[in-house]
Order: structure tokens, then sequence, then C-alpha cells
């Protein structure tokens, strides 16, 4: 700091001139003060909460995920109902048609709104992905059931056989969001 009446510098500190004794005032015109200056950090460094390319990524796998689904369910129905209605139990026999299919929708929209959230889930994957592999096994077990094996068999036969031409397509596409989440949630734990 520089002395307004002699011009000399002096300490920052320092309230009387060094040199000729006048009293120092800072800029503004107040006396000077010994108070450090500094900055208290409150608050912690926020990451983006946008989506980012994973998870738009992740939202994609989805989409692609439903579409085979739909269209299974879409193909088939007609021949299921038609089937179903030469049982006694025909309302048992949509629903057991239509259950698989639910859960998986359900399973994507769960999945796309926590991406949207920006949370990062691995279950489900891991349901779509138990299923896809129950399809098939339903499938292989159930395989040439016809009305005379019974109710029971035949409905599974109607269930199974469908879902199981894309399980393959299925796993994967869960393996990989499966993946994603569990590395997104990794990451989000270190940050």
């Amino acid at each position: 700091m520089f002395c307004s009446k002699c011009g000399k510098e002096n300490n920052d500190t320092a309230k009387f001139c060094a040199y000729c004794g006048a009293e120092l005032k800072s800029a503004l015109g107040t006396e000077t003060s010994c108070q450090p200056y500094y900055v208290e950090q409150t608050e912690k460094v926020s990451v983006p909460s946008g989506i980012g390319a994973s998870g738009i990524i992740m939202i994609v796998l989805y989409v692609i995920l439903g579409i085979p689904w739909t269209n299974i369910v879409v193909k088939h129905y007609g021949q299921t109902a038609i089937a179903f209605g030469l049982l006694d139990y025909e309302i048992m026999g949509i629903i057991c048609y239509f259950l698989p299919y639910v859960i998986v929708i359900a399973m994507i929209v769960i999945g796309i709104v926590n991406i949207i959230r920006n949370k990062y889930y691995m279950l489900p994957g891991v349901v779509v992905a138990v299923l896809s592999v129950c399809m098939k096994i339903g499938a292989a077990i159930f395989n040439a059931v016809t009305f005379e094996t019974g109710m029971i068999g035949f409905i599974c036969y109607r269930v199974f056989n469908p879902y199981s031409a894309i399980w393959i397509r299925s796993l994967v596409l869960s393996v990989l969001l499966i993946v994603f989440a569990y590395a997104k949630s990794r990451q989000k734990k270190y940050l």
C-alpha cells in the first residue's frame, strides 16, 4: 500500500506510514485492516444432471427391446385368440399370453423413467434376461403340444412358442442394458 501523504510504499498490514508517520487509509477511505480475505467453499461440486450419451444409448436399447416383443404380440394374437376361444378357460389363456409382454413393457417403462431421473438400475435388464431364457426353456418343454395334452399344456405352448423366437435378441439387449446400468451406477458412486 502506498502512503497518500509521501507516496512511499508500505506493508499492506501497516496502519501508519513507516517514512512519514501518516495514517494509512485504504482506497475506500477507511483504515486498513489485517483481516485476511478468503472464501469458504460450502457447496459441493455438482455433476450435470442431463441424461448424457450413455443414457440416450440405454433409452434407444430399451426401445429396440420393445419392438420385437410388440411385433410378436400383434402378429400372433389373432391365431392365439382363436385357439384359446376353443378352450373352456379362454380368459386365463389370454392373460397368460399377454403376461410376459406386460412384464417386458413394464420393465422398459421403469428403465426409461429411471434414466430420465438420472438413476440407473440393473433390475429391468435382469428381469427381461431371465424372462427371455424362461421363454426359450418353456418352448423347449412344451414343443409340439396338441389339444390332447390338456389345457395347461396347450396354453403353455401358445405362450412360450411365439416369444421364444426372440429370446436371443432380448437376452443380448438386456445384457447390454445390465452392463450400461452397472457402469453408470459405479460411475455415480465415485463422483
